[in-house]
């Protein structure tokens, strides 16, 4: 046997049970394979494979693998093939939750750095829109101890990106080492990786239905201006946005932060306690009477300032 790869069509078949290929030299599996639900048993020993594809868990009825002899497999390792169909498919499942983390938070990533370039460049549409940046976007911007950027969800798509590629285009020295110069994934990827992605200080992206702005661009279906009105505080604007968070957050870093909210409240807590014990106390007759023998003593003892005017004057 020399199959060197499975034939094009054969994962498409929605009623396949068993594929029998061991004893070639066959070096990957299809991705497509995890597609194939219906198979129940496959037999892949003694070839040259090395991985098994992202969508092997995906074949819920898999009761007989056969993958010894693969002396190059390491995902996963021959041990864990060895304990069976369910062991390797729940390897496959870690795996694939892992790998669909790591693809979120670089994703999360790309989107917190173009953030930063339009903090950085100021990004607005005044030319065709007449919408200045401090209307659409705010940095900084506290939200559950942490800090976020501030924008309406469209501005992302129909702004923010549009202008950013058009600066990535020109290729100048004002877009600074680190930062990105492209956005390389779907908006379907990345709406996805924002909604879902968590850190050790939870969701990356929170949704306020009213937030504030300094400066109003607010628009009618007709794109007729229409002002913000009844926006209190010296803000000018008041609309929908989406929070970003600027930062990842680690697990220490969380721990630290949790360690010094619970000190700060914990010395709080204290100091409402003694304010209260002091109070108390003064009520009772102890206390009364400390206050009317330093109330007495305060009125008998002379001010030292009236005698000092007084030495002055003689």
């Amino acid at each position: 046997n020399m199959l060197c790869c499975l034939p094009p069509g054969l994962c498409l078949s929605e009623s396949l049970q068993v594929i029998q290929a061991s004893g070639n030299i066959l070096t990957e599996l299809p991705q497509s394979i995890g597609q194939v639900t219906s198979l129940r048993i496959l037999w892949f020993a003694f070839n040259q494979i090395t991985a098994l594809p992202h969508g092997f868990q995906n074949i819920p009825y898999l009761s007989d693998l056969r993958m010894e002899g693969n002396y190059n497999m390491i995902l996963p390792t021959l041990d864990i093939i060895s304990k069976g169909p369910k062991e390797v498919q729940h390897w496959c499942e870690r795996r694939f939750a892992s790998s669909e983390h790591t693809k979120k938070r670089y994703i999360v990533m790309n989107i917190q750095n173009l953030l930063h370039q339009v903090h950085m460049f100021q990004i607005n549409d005044i030319d065709s829109g007449k919408i200045s940046h401090e209307s659409i976007f705010r940095s900084n911007v506290d939200y559950c101890f942490e800090k976020y950027y501030q924008f309406p969800a469209q501005a992302l798509w129909d702004i923010f990106l549009p202008k950013l590629k058009i600066l990535w285009s020109k290729k100048e020295d004002s877009v600074r080492k680190g930062c990105i110069r492209e956005l390389p994934y779907e908006r379907y990827e990345v709406e996805n990786a924002l909604a879902e992605f968590q850190d050790a200080a939870g969701s990356i992206m929170h949704i306020k239905r009213k937030a504030f702005f300094l400066h109003c661009s607010c628009v009618e279906t007709m794109e007729r201006k229409v002002a913000c009105t009844n926006v209190k505080g010296g803000w000018k604007c008041a609309r929908p946005v989406i929070l970003i968070r600027m930062n990842m957050c680690l697990e220490r870093e969380m721990t630290e932060k949790n360690r010094k909210i619970l000190e700060m409240k914990n010395i709080t807590d204290a100091e409402i306690t003694a304010r209260n014990n002091a109070t108390n106390f003064l009520k009772t007759d102890l206390g009364k009477m400390i206050i009317r023998k330093n109330a007495r003593k305060s009125c008998l003892e002379p001010d030292i300032s009236d005698c000092n005017h007084s030495l002055n004057i003689g």
